[in-house]
């Protein structure tokens, strides 16, 4: 068993992105970047300089018309698609991964996955602040529920963090993952995509802050990403600042984090 050092992952996920981008365009899908692999394009034309993800996001069409092609064709000999409705993921959006790599994540329990990339769902929005927030607010708590199901019992980074899951751990026994992620869906699905004019990340996003317009949204232009040019929305500039704020200066030192895993080959 060898353990994959920090650029070697990079390697691995821009590798999954290239292949995920090619399926796309080959099948006429929809992506963009999304959120920090966004960001890391305009910024650092590549990875933020300590971060080790990659997100993607589609339309909500288009998502679902790429779990149905994922049934039918593979992506590549060794990538897999994740989702909880092919009964392979725990989580209500679509992880890609490299099937010969190996991941543990800290506090998840009794989950090994491969090396990632994470692939968002894009659902309507409402144009109301106060609908839209209470929108995101409600995917919110079903997405607390499905993290502190994964955690091992009473995890966390701080002592508050540990009696609150403590407390919450017993009852989210009560849900599958598959009822969780099937009421994610119906949330997310509230707000009509096709009748909206605004969209955005309702599974995993920004309680709201990253609602952008639709069409500017849809209308792509393409940013260079690690030497790559990939998919990225013409209102870019909004997007970002709606959720990063003037998103080209650097943050502080001590929220400069990156996520907590351990990745290594399979034998």
């Amino acid at each position: 068993m060898k353990d994959l050092l920090f650029d070697e992952i990079r390697t691995i996920q821009i590798d999954i992105l290239v292949a995920f981008a090619k399926f796309c365009n080959d099948n006429n899908l929809y992506y963009t970047l999304g959120y920090g692999t966004l960001l890391g394009a305009v910024r650092h034309k590549g990875f933020i300089p300590w971060d080790d993800d990659i997100d993607v996001v589609m339309p909500r069409p288009d998502y679902e018309k790429f779990i149905e092609l994922s049934k039918k064709k593979r992506i590549s000999p060794n990538i897999e698609v994740l989702s909880y409705k092919l009964g392979n993921n725990t989580y209500p959006f679509i992880k890609l991964i490299d099937n010969r790599t190996e991941v543990e994540e800290k506090f998840v329990s009794n989950t090994k996955i491969g090396v990632w990339i994470d692939v968002f769902a894009l659902d309507g929005n409402f144009k109301n602040n106060f609908l839209n927030v209470l929108h995101y607010k409600t995917a919110r708590i079903i997405r607390k529920i499905i993290e502190i199901k994964r955690n091992d019992f009473g995890s966390g980074t701080t002592r508050k963090k540990q009696i609150l899951k403590g407390i919450i751990y017993p009852f989210t026994k009560l849900f599958s993952y598959n009822f969780l992620c099937k009421a994610m869906d119906k949330v997310c699905c509230i707000k009509n995509y096709k009748n909206s004019d605004y969209i955005g990340c309702v599974v995993w996003g920004y309680d709201g802050k990253d609602r952008t317009e639709k069409k500017p949204f849809l209308k792509k232009v393409y940013f260079e990403f690690e030497n790559n040019l990939f998919n990225a929305p013409s209102n870019y500039d909004s997007f970002l600042r709606g959720i990063y704020g003037d998103y080209m200066q650097l943050p502080p030192e001590d929220k400069r984090i990156r996520h907590d895993f351990n990745a290594w080959w399979k034998e």
